[in-house]
């Protein structure tokens, strides 16, 4: 018999995962690459291949084997770690995630999968009939809180949404610095670098490597605090959208301004992995 490239004897071999062991066929159990005999415990980590490598699981191991790469398991607790699964190259939990096209987890409460595109219920909208997603027509930016981080989160690897409306801008920057102006209920944030994704202005916003964000907050929305302010903003990039009631304006030669002056015409989302994807953007 074969195992693997190696023949080997049933009698008094056996062949785990391509891997020849001492151990009759008849007698033998496997566990990954490792072999047991029937009258002894299972262990509680096997090993088998993953891709290039190996990996570990069993019920004391906190891998996973995904797409041919090794994982590591986003608990140890085995109440948790029987609800992950792979997603992609990634894990996800079933109990609060789904996996979207096989390869984007994304939150069961707040997101959805449109012919395994994802999306946000609350500012995108699935057509079923094409299977494309689209920023929803009266996006109410208002009841956004920046301090709170009450912001929809997006995975920059996942496609963002089309834009309908051909009067849609689309900004991407890294927020560097950032202030609050509480008389003025208005937020500041140097975006630096950004790109505009797509642009449909009179002005042109896209003349130097830095962009001045400035956000008009409505009634409702609070940040009484700038390190909050701050601390929100750290480690993503922002995707801004809007269509209307839009200014770009040199505030000094070096760096145009962008106003949002009109909040139920503008979303933003807080992106995730930002870094590499903002330079994926600027190439």
């Amino acid at each position: 018999m074969v195992c693997g490239s190696r023949s080997y004897r049933p009698d008094t071999q056996c062949c785990c995962d391509r891997t020849v062991h001492s151990v009759p066929l008849k007698d033998c159990q496997c566990c990954g690459t490792q072999a047991y005999r029937r009258n002894e415990a299972k262990p509680d980590t096997c090993t088998a291949p993953c891709g290039t490598s190996t990996y570990h699981y069993g019920t004391q191991a906190t891998q996973l084997c995904c797409n041919g790469t090794t994982v590591v398991n986003l608990s140890t607790d085995l109440g948790i770690a029987r609800h992950q699964i792979c997603c992609g190259q990634r894990v996800m939990n079933t109990q609060t995630h789904e996996c979207c096209n096989d390869d984007f987890s994304i939150k069961q409460k707040d997101y959805g999968c449109c012919n395994k595109t994802p999306y946000h219920l609350d500012t995108m909208k699935c057509y079923w009939s094409t299977g494309t997603v689209h920023m929803r027509s009266r996006t109410n930016f208002s009841s956004q809180d920046f301090c709170d981080r009450n912001l929809p989160e997006w995975d920059t690897e996942m496609p963002l949404p089309s834009a309908r409306n051909t009067s849609m801008i689309h900004v991407r920057g890294l927020p560097q610095d950032c202030s609050l102006r509480v008389k003025s209920r208005q937020i500041e944030i140097v975006l630096y670098p950004f790109v505009v994704v797509n642009q449909h202005l009179d002005q042109d916003c896209d003349a130097s490597d830095t962009l001045l964000l400035v956000i008009k907050l409505q009634a409702n929305q609070t940040c009484s605090s700038e390190e909050k302010l701050k601390a929100s903003l750290h480690g993503v990039a922002l995707d801004i959208f809007t269509r209307k009631h839009v200014v770009c304006s040199k505030a000094s030669e070096d760096m145009p301004v962008l106003r949002l002056k009109d909040g139920k015409r503008a979303v933003i989302y807080l992106s995730k992995h930002a870094g590499s994807i903002l330079a994926k953007s600027l190439q």
